[in-house]
Formats: C-alpha cells, sequence, structure tokens
C-alpha cells in the first residue's frame, strides 16, 4: 500500500507532518471562529466566509474552512480584536473542509 504523506498522517489517526519539524516559533492550539476573505482577484468572489483557527503561533495560523485557497493567495482573517493579512503556505483537503497554513505577513 503505497500513501503519500497526508494520507500515511490520516491512517495513522493524526494530522501531525511525519517529517522533521522545521518551524521556528511555538504553535499554540486553539479554537476561534473568524472570518477570512481571499484577496486574490481569480478566487476573491463573495463575501467572507466563516473559517475556524486551529492553531496559531507569532508567524502563523492554521485555518479550517469550507473554501480552498491557491498557494500564494493573500487572505484577510478577521479575528476578534485584530485584522491579520496572510500568504496561504499550503491547502490541503480534509473531507469536505480544508487546512490552510498561513504566513503572517501584517497584524493590525
Amino acid at each position: 500500500m503505497n500513501l503519500n504523506i497526508a494520507e500515511a498522517a490520516h491512517v495513522q489517526g493524526t494530522e501531525r507532518w511525519p517529517g522533521q519539524e522545521r518551524r521556528t516559533q511555538p504553535r499554540e492550539s486553539v479554537d476561534i471562529a473568524v472570518r477570512m476573505k481571499i484577496i486574490n482577484p481569480i478566487m476573491s468572489t463573495g463575501p467572507a466566509s466563516s473559517a475556524r483557527v486551529r492553531d496559531r503561533s507569532a508567524g502563523g495560523l492554521k485555518l479550517l474552512t469550507s473554501r480552498p485557497a491557491m498557494v500564494g493567495a493573500l487572505v484577510q482573517v478577521l479575528m476578534p480584536g485584530k485584522i491579520v493579512m496572510g500568504e496561504v503556505r499550503h491547502c490541503s483537503a480534509t473531507g469536505a473542509e480544508f487546512h490552510l497554513g498561513v504566513r503572517i505577513v501584517e497584524s493590525f
């Protein structure tokens, strides 16, 4: 049975990356309801959609959303008390939803 890394992690019952950890900042597991808007002209149709922040660090967010996003797309994340602008670094399907890895570009 040949599985890619995402499939192998799913079969093992974990979402952790099986390779060497490359993050330089610690992640905090959270569950925060947010609104997300894709700012890429190709995919920027309609209003902001609901999403959830599943973990965060000083430099990034992991979002769970019903909409996919292209790697490199700019996104605006409306969080309680702040707005975060970020760049999508990866997008992977998880059932009917998508996990987005977002590098924070600016926060205000």
